[in-house]
């Protein structure tokens, strides 16, 4: 009879220490998470609000400029929640990615996107500027990838798509 208490004491320890440090591990993705999404805020000034608002702009050609600023402000703060909510786009593809990592892996991670140098270095890729440079270079080199992407076809004998 003891060792079967002694057994089953073994296993609920084993299953206690288990569930113990998954807490933490989901706590330490979640803060991670939260990190990362801070530098993934869509500001209003940014570029690609321009994109998410044209059709809207052309849809409804009476609207003042002072309401579409409103909207706009309103609408990069929604795309934004949108994107980093429980269950989001940004939340499914970081517990993906993160899942490999050990809970070491994980500490250090969080350590490197609190680092202030690197949170600074964020800063500059989200701001409107440097978003008005990626897009920009973007369409600049749209020309460049469909060439690329039609050579590899046209050497598999395959039609030119772009």
């Amino acid at each position: 009879m003891k060792l079967i208490i002694s057994c089953v004491s073994f296993l609920f320890l084993g299953v206690s220490i288990a569930a113990a440090q998954t807490v933490p591990r989901d706590t330490l993705i979640d803060r991670i998470e939260s990190i990362y999404a801070q530098a993934t805020m869509l500001s209003a000034d940014s570029p690609f609000m321009e994109m998410f608002m044209a059709p809207a702009k052309t849809a409804n050609p009476g609207v003042n400029k002072t309401t579409w600023l409103g909207i706009k402000q309103e609408l990069a703060l929604s795309i934004s929640n949108t994107i980093t909510e429980k269950g989001g786009l940004l939340d499914k593809v970081l517990r993906k990615s993160l899942e490999n990592l050990s809970d070491e892996e994980l500490e250090r991670l969080r350590q490197i996107l609190s680092d202030p140098v690197y949170n600074k270095f964020q800063a500059a890729m989200a701001s409107p500027a440097t978003q008005r440079q990626f897009a920009q270079a973007l369409l600049g080199n749209a020309l460049k990838l469909n060439t690329a992407i039609n050579a590899v076809l046209v050497r598999h004998n395959l039609k030119e798509v772009h």
